[in-house]
């Protein structure tokens, strides 16, 4: 986006880091990346139509051990 007399700004800096990386890091984005489908996995338990929140817990669990 470029505003009149503003220079314009792009997702990448001449360095080729995202502002996340230049922020927190390019470990820290790996790690965000990681643990993309650990956090998949728990909200489609957590809407799924188990019984109890316990039964969530126990099945999230589970299926972390099997990785």
């Amino acid at each position: 986006m470029m505003l009149s007399g503003q220079i314009e700004l792009h997702p990448e800096d001449q360095l080729g880091c995202t502002p996340f990386q230049v922020v927190y890091g390019v470990e820290a984005q790996l790690l965000v990346m990681e643990e993309l489908p650990a956090l998949q996995l728990m909200k489609a338990i957590e809407d799924s139509s188990f019984a109890s929140s316990l039964d969530k817990r126990i099945l999230y669990l589970q299926k972390l051990d099997e990785d």
